[in-house]
């Protein structure tokens, strides 16, 4: 694209990598990354997309640029997918061969597990390429790992909560998104909740320390007609920043 310039094209910035590596603090690797994704978006004749308020503001902070904010496409099943029963389970979901999610994952099993293994909750991880070695080290029965799942919205919807324990990363979470569009609450840290709107704090439950996650789960109390509600809102206020209608409304 940098070298045709006779035609619009269109830039989906779904991270702004800047951001993910100022926060290793390592000046070589920010520099690097800060000029090969300035050359990229200073493209003639293109339109920036990212996924939220605080992505395009970062664009403008680093690069200059204008951007236009878009949401993520849902999948049907995502949207079909109602809360009817809420089961004492905790969902994990993500790529767990991406650093962000292992590293969160491990930490959340080996720091806040221990602390509620006995008060009867289920734990179902989804997603694939998780190291053999978790399943050999947290070897219990309430906790089961799906590994891909085709269609994981329904096991979402009915969990009492998705948790993401994230430390690192960059841009709007996907997982966290899918999951308040099933209706579920999600448990998690503040990088998890990057860049999603704030109309939806309510199902957004920002934690850090252990005893903090303990507490969130032990008093989650949002009732089914609560869920199914937030679901249609969040899923109507969702639908009207897509791509495909910026698109239309220029054509």
């Amino acid at each position: 694209g940098k070298f045709i310039s006779n035609h619009r094209k269109i830039l989906m910035s779904h991270d702004v990598m800047i951001q993910r590596y100022s926060r290793k603090k390592e000046l070589f690797q920010q520099i690097i990354i800060g000029k090969s994704e300035s050359w990229v978006l200073k493209m003639n004749n293109a339109v920036i997309f990212t996924f939220s308020d605080k992505d395009r503001d970062l664009v403008f902070k680093y690069y200059g640029l204008q951007s236009e904010v878009t949401h993520f496409y849902l999948d049907v099943n995502n949207e079909n997918a109602m809360p009817c029963v809420i089961s004492k389970t905790l969902v994990f979901f993500g790529k767990w061969k991406r650093k962000d999610n292992y590293e969160g994952l491990y930490w959340f099993f080996n720091t806040v597990y221990p602390l509620i293994k006995e008060f009867g909750y289920k734990y179902v991880i989804i997603g694939a390429g998780l190291d053999h070695n978790f399943a050999t080290h947290f070897v219990d029965k309430n906790i089961e790992y799906m590994g891909f799942v085709d269609n994981p919205y329904n096991i979402i919807s009915n969990s009492l909560a998705m948790i993401s324990p994230l430390f690192s990363g960059a841009g709007v979470k996907v997982k966290v998104v899918e999951s308040l569009a099933c209706g579920t609450p999600v448990i998690g840290t503040k990088i998890a909740f990057e860049g999603i709107d704030a109309r939806f704090s309510d199902f957004m439950l920002e934690v850090q320390e252990p005893s903090s996650y303990i507490e969130q789960i032990q008093n989650l109390n949002i009732s089914l007609g609560k869920r199914i509600e937030f679901k249609r809102r969040f899923i109507s206020q969702y639908r009207k920043y897509s791509l495909a209608n910026y698109i239309n409304s220029t054509l």
